[in-house]
C-alpha cells in the first residue's frame, strides 16, 4: 500500500493531535511517522500514513511527551519531534498491542460481549446488551 502525508498544524496539544491521528486511521490508514516542516513561515507537522486494506482499522495509537511513562499494554512504534502547542517537542508514539486489544478495531476487549451480553455501551444505551426493560 502507498504512503501519504497529512498536515497536523503545530498549534494543537497532544490530545488534539491524537484525535486527528485517530480520525485519519479510522479511514483505513496507519500512522508511520511525523516530521517537522515549515509552511508559510510556520512550523507544522507532516504526518506519514500508510494506506491499509479497505475496512482495516489499526489498534489505537497514543502519542505522549518523551519521558512520560509508556501506556500499559502498548508497544513503541515511533519516536521523534513534533510541534505541540507551537513548540518543538520530543514525543513517542505507542500502539496498543494485539494481545491486549483482542479481535476487532475497538481496543481492549475488541467489542466482545461483557457480563451483560452482547454490546459495549452502558445499560440503556443503543449499544447496550443489557438495557432497560
Amino acid at each position: 500500500m502507498d504512503d501519504y502525508g497529512v498536515e497536523i498544524q503545530g498549534q494543537y496539544d497532544l490530545d488534539q493531535i491524537n484525535l486527528q491521528i485517530a480520525g485519519e486511521e479510522a479511514s483505513a490508514s496507519e500512522f508511520i511517522s511525523s516530521k517537522v516542516s515549515v509552511r508559510n513561515n510556520v512550523p507544522t507537522n507532516i504526518v506519514t500514513f500508510r494506506e491499509l486494506a479497505p475496512g482495516t482499522v489499526p489498534k489505537k495509537l497514543i502519542v505522549v511527551k518523551k519521558g512520560n511513562p509508556q501506556p500499559p499494554g502498548t508497544n513503541q512504534v515511533w519516536s521523534g519531534v513534533m510541534v505541540v502547542k507551537g513548540t518543538s517537542t520530543a514525543v513517542t508514539a505507542y500502539r496498543v498491542s494485539a494481545e491486549l486489544a483482542g479481535p476487532g478495531p475497538h481496543g481492549p476487549g475488541g467489542g466482545r460481549p461483557g457480563p451483560h451480553g452482547a454490546g459495549s455501551g452502558p445499560p440503556g444505551s443503543d449499544r447496550s446488551g443489557g438495557g432497560k426493560p
